[in-house]
């Protein structure tokens, strides 16, 4: 059945060892593989996402426009919370344009250039900025993510899986960002000790999108981070007009054969699996009348036949996927719809912790708050209701006549 059918394609995921999981795919935002996705673990420096994402929500357009001095007292900060910590080579008085700045922080994942831009857009005060991170965090919709420093040396800086994938979500709408992330290397120009165009180069840790044994091709960057015995990573990848963002915590270093980016060589495992297991595909065809409703006052017809507006597309298994359009949702949400029980749905584009549904009540709740069509596009376990359940037919007719 279909409940057996999604329940055997969810256990064809590889095992992991990383503690905490969550990978999402961004045309349905439906959420394909999940493992403790909401347990707090250190962020170590996918903290500087949010230090991005705050630069860029502020200073997108002037990037070249702006050059900020490193200030002294920064890297006494950084120096009291390790004496090995990753740096992009900016020493106490240079000075770097924003743009240089954010590849520093997100290629080599330089700790003082989070800390530079952390200075200057909290006035002086890394107080100040790290205030501003733990508002936006809960602006795009973290529950479990609290910041105490603009670049995660602290340990303290505490995230969960999903709202990492959160937090790179939001900077997806940035171009620039995309840019960066795919950028193996980047040139930094010339200052007083480099002199020679082309000497001052800084390399990107995300070996997924380098010349290495890592590489993905479907892998269009995303962010490293690692304290103690254990590496993260946050990705975006696409493949065949497919993209997903992926993040892993805390996974240990003997989970790469290599010993050196265990993160990495397991997110190329649970993608390399996700690529392999679904597609997209029409969940509705447009010629298609979805259902018949009937109506009230009109003097030309007692019913109206409706249809869809486009074809609504769906994520399904890869194998035989389009002749199940309408039957099974993705991961364990679709495991607990189809057995019908009273459990929480989660969907990823909903930034509280799921909703309860019985029968189309949760069809309903969404077509009320986002309409019609959105609903169609956003909750592909609705097109079970539709097709299979005379009962949900006749909620939709009633809804329709409600709010039409």
């Amino acid at each position: 059945d279909a409940a057996g059918e999604s329940d055997s394609l969810f256990d064809t995921a590889p095992a992991l060892t990383a503690p905490a999981g969550y990978v999402v795919n961004l045309d349905t935002n439906i959420v394909v593989y999940e493992k403790n996705s909401e347990t707090q673990l250190s962020a170590a420096s996918l903290t500087k996402m949010m230090t991005t994402l705050l630069l860029l929500e502020n200073y997108q357009d002037q990037l070249d426009s702006i050059s900020l001095t490193a200030p002294s007292y920064i890297y006494d900060l950084i120096w009291e919370q390790s004496t090995n910590a990753s740096t992009a080579d900016i020493r106490r008085g240079e000075t770097q344009s924003l743009r240089n700045l954010l590849y520093a922080m997100l290629l080599p994942s330089g700790n003082e250039a989070a800390y530079i831009v952390a200075d200057y857009m909290g006035g002086g005060s890394i107080d100040n900025f790290v205030a501003m991170m733990n508002d936006e965090a809960k602006a795009v919709g973290c529950t479990g993510t609290t910041f105490v420093d603009p670049c995660g040396l602290n340990p303290n800086n505490i995230t969960t899986a999903r709202d990492a994938y959160l937090i790179l979500r939001a900077l997806t709408a940035y171009d620039v960002f995309a840019t960066v992330i795919a950028t193996p290397s980047y040139d930094m120009g010339t200052n007083d000790r480099y002199t020679t165009p082309g000497t001052y180069i800084i390399q990107n840790t995300d070996k997924l999108v380098t010349n290495s044994s890592y590489h993905r091709d479907y892998t269009r960057g995303g962010k490293t981070g690692s304290l103690g015995e254990w590496q993260n990573f946050a990705g975006w990848h696409s493949q065949n007009g497919e993209s997903y963002i992926s993040v892993l915590l805390n996974v240990p270093y003997d989970a790469d054969p290599e010993g050196m980016r265990p993160a990495l060589a397991e997110t190329g495992t649970i993608m390399d699996w996700v690529f392999d297991t679904y597609t997209i595909a029409p969940a509705l065809d447009t010629t298609q009348p979805i259902t018949e409703v009937r109506v009230a006052y009109s003097t030309q017809t007692d019913t109206v036949m409706l249809y869809p507006a486009d074809n609504m597309m769906t994520l399904l298994p890869a194998a035989g996927g389009a002749d199940r359009a309408g039957v099974q949702c993705a991961g364990r949400a679709g495991r607990a719809h189809q057995a019908g029980r009273r459990r929480r749905h989660r969907h990823a584009d909903d930034p509280g912790r799921g909703h309860r549904h019985r029968r189309f009540n949760c069809g309903q709740r969404c077509l009320a708050q986002s309409g019609f069509v959105h609903a169609f596009a956003r909750e592909p376990f609705f097109f079970k209701h539709i097709f299979q359940s005379r009962h949900c037919a006749d909620d939709l007719r009633r809804w329709l006549l409600w709010n039409i």
